[in-house]
């Protein structure tokens, strides 16, 4: 089937649409968003979250905490992944190939999963049904990116779903995003609002440039985290497997999803920290500062913008 949007957005939007403030990619469903289909989800207590705006390390952290853990994940077709909560809000009729399979049996509830889960979401917090994780001692770890980042490989991402049938110009993405109207947007929002929570919360909050600058340490809080006791070859080891050149080969093995969709082996890009300055004009990144590091400054937020 098509993925033609049949939903229509403001002038006539066929990439994302607005629900409740929030921008929404096409092959979200509307009325799944605006029922209680997040609220009926069954918690575990050994469940763990991932949660994150798109483009900031979220798959990075995933395949990390695969090797600290013993996770259970979803399997369809050649490839695996962590459950994924969005799609109890897609319409699996609007994405192509296996990963509409996926969906579908999220939707269904056909997994069955034995082992602990860990749990994908890009979910804005006023969104996520965290009152009831919580209540079940659910622990959430939050990932974020400075905004430059997340908007130049936010850009080349959108370039490789459905071939670029429905990307943006750089220019014309950029300024979407400093007017936090990007898919999934607004960041601003999605941040700032998931910054409130803390570890008394069961939220850990992590940044890619951490990552990049100190896996060691992150390995050590992520593992401590979750309970997980790790000796120092442990961490060695689990450095050498979750090597960005390790998961640009293997990245086709842990996404659910075909060529109909994007190549998987172009998933995992450059994975540096700055990569913005490459991209950014002079007027671009004054009016990016302007409108959304200042905003974050002033909610107490800073991030790295080059290492």
């Amino acid at each position: 089937m098509s993925t033609a949007r049949k939903h229509r957005g403001e002038g006539g939007e066929t990439r994302k649409f607005q629900c409740n403030g929030l921008y929404f990619p096409y092959y979200f469903d509307k009325e799944k968003i605006t029922s209680d289909v997040l609220e009926q989800f069954k918690w575990r207590g050994s469940d763990v979250v991932v949660a994150g705006f798109p483009k900031s390390g979220t798959s990075w952290l995933l395949y990390l905490l695969e090797h600290i853990g013993d996770f259970g994940l979803l399997h369809e077709g050649k490839g695996s992944e962590p459950f994924y909560m969005d799609a109890l809000l897609m319409d699996p009729s609007l994405v192509p190939g296996v990963r509409s399979k996926m969906i579908a049996k999220i939707q269904t509830g056909e997994y069955q999963i034995e082992k602990p889960r860990l749990i994908r979401s890009h979910l804005h917090f006023k969104l996520f049904p965290w009152k009831q994780a919580k209540d079940k001692n659910v622990k959430l770890i939050y990932i974020a990116r400075n905004p430059k980042d997340v908007c130049v490989s936010y850009f080349y991402y959108q370039r490789m779903q459905l071939n670029g049938s429905l990307a943006l110009k750089w220019d014309e993405f950029v300024e979407e995003f400093t007017q936090d109207r990007c898919v999934l947007g607004p960041w601003l929002e999605h941040v700032i609002d998931w910054k409130k929570l803390g570890i008394d919360d069961n939220v850990l909050h992590v940044t890619y440039e951490d990552m990049k600058d100190n896996l060691d340490r992150v390995i050590r809080n992520c593992a401590g985290f979750i309970g997980v006791d790790l000796s120092d070859e442990d961490i060695r080891r689990i450095k050498i497997n979750c090597s960005m050149e390790e998961m640009r080969e293997s990245t086709h093995k842990y996404n659910i999803v075909d060529d109909s969709y994007f190549d998987a082996k172009l998933f995992v890009r450059k994975g540096i920290v700055g990569d913005w300055k490459n991209h950014f004009s002079v007027f671009q990144n004054e009016n990016f500062e302007k409108e959304i590091v200042e905003k974050l400054e002033e909610a107490g937020i800073y991030f790295k913008y080059e290492i």
